[in-house]
């Protein structure tokens, strides 16, 4: 891939990658050592590693001589089995474009059991999905619950109002 060369990319995610760093032209050569190094890095031999992509072990032997460049659909085969394609293809890591803490949790998701990644993203949806607190605009009170802090008479926890109900839902005093 280059950024201002012969390609024409519509990706903008694809243009942010070229503003940050350049990339010289594509280079067979250079790909199939990535593929290589990929391959090697999950411990897997060329049969192993071409089956994840649908090919056999001469054609994956042929892609890591750099003899032959690869089909997309190897490639989509590689993807969908959890191989950084980007990285292979421009030797860009896919995280890299994303904010570090981002990248971190990906990360982390990526080395997870599959039950622990699903709670985890169930986890991080639903506080998504709750309102959020201002600084000091809410308290949590022994009984109430997290309530308004404009119910309360902050020095001494004393509701100021019996008849005012907190207004997030999903947080309400039950009343009896």
């Amino acid at each position: 891939m280059i950024c201002d060369g012969p390609f024409v990319e519509s990706s903008a995610k694809i243009l942010q990658n070229c503003s940050k760093v350049k990339i010289k032209l594509f280079s067979l050569v250079e790909m199939a050592a990535r593929l290589r190094g990929e391959r090697k890095a999950r411990g897997l031999n060329q049969a192993d590693f071409g089956a994840l992509g649908g090919v056999g072990l001469q054609t994956q032997s042929r892609y890591e001589k750099a003899e032959t460049e690869p089909s997309a659909s190897y490639l989509g085969a590689l993807g969908i089995s959890g191989i950084d394609v980007q990285y292979i293809l421009t030797g860009c890591r896919a995280g890299e474009s994303l904010d570090p803490d981002i990248a971190l949790v990906v990360d982390v998701l990526k080395r997870v059991a599959a039950p622990t990644r699903h709670s985890i993203v169930y986890l991080v949806q639903t506080i998504a999905s709750t309102p959020a607190f201002s600084p000091g605009e809410y308290r949590y009170f022994q009984g109430e619950g997290i309530v308004p802090s404009s119910f309360y008479n902050s020095e001494e926890g004393v509701r100021l109002s019996s008849d005012t109900k907190p207004a997030v839902q999903g947080r309400e005093k039950k009343e009896p």
